[in-house]
């Protein structure tokens, strides 16, 4: 989840390591999109009351962060968490590891039909929002570069304002398939489509590549 002054603006996930998250370059501030722009992020930290995903409940740790990547053309951005990030929590009176995962990419050929999921924090939610659906068109437009077809997939899948940035992963295996950047609006009419818009994780491959990560 990222957030400025307190306000979500969209979302986020660990990649590499628990101190690398990718998500949506709109995301960030407009004056902080660029290597090296300084950013709020809101790490979710474990339930003390017992419940089993410490990843879902609605409590934050204010954390600082850093651009380290972006692309404008596929509207992503890499950053890193500063400082030395929480790594034992207690919960029930026994300790236990509270780093987060990082999501294993997969960037091999996405069928369409293929199940998947997304999980964000929409519409300024507090809690973790998963919602799930289908691969509808892997072979979509990047509006941003109309001759790129398959540089964005299309998804079945409900999407909200502070969606962006989220994870889109196989419901199978848990393997990221693309980054939530949006929602489809039909052409001439304005209003959401119930499509969302991705790009695909081989995209995030080819960004930490071309970074040096």
């Amino acid at each position: 989840m990222l957030e400025l002054e307190r306000d979500i603006l969209g979302s986020g996930f660990c990649i590499l390591d628990d101190a690398t998250v990718c998500t949506a370059r709109h995301v960030l501030p407009e004056e902080e999109r660029h290597v090296g722009g300084q950013v709020n992020v809101g790490l979710p930290i474990p339930d003390m009351g017992g419940t089993p995903d410490p990843q879902s409940r609605s409590l934050f740790l204010p954390w600082e962060a850093s651009c380290v990547a972006e692309s404008a053309e596929d509207d992503l951005a890499i950053l890193h968490l500063h400082g030395k990030l929480p790594m034992r929590a207690i919960r029930n009176g026994v300790e236990e590891d509270a780093r987060l995962q990082p999501f294993a990419i997969d960037d091999q050929p996405v069928p369409d039909g293929e199940a998947i999921a997304v999980s964000g924090y929409p519409l300024a939610h507090p809690a973790m929002v998963t919602t799930t659906g289908v691969i509808a068109s892997a072979w979509a437009i990047n509006p941003a570069a109309p001759s790129e077809v398959g540089a964005r997939h299309l998804a079945d899948v409900t999407a909200a304002p502070g969606s962006s940035g989220a994870p889109c992963y196989r419901a199978s295996d848990g393997r990221l398939v693309g980054v939530l950047v949006g929602g489809r609006t039909l052409p001439g009419h304005g209003g959401y489509s119930g499509l969302s818009v991705l790009v695909p994780a081989g995209r995030v491959r080819n960004l930490i590549a071309a970074s040096g990560l």
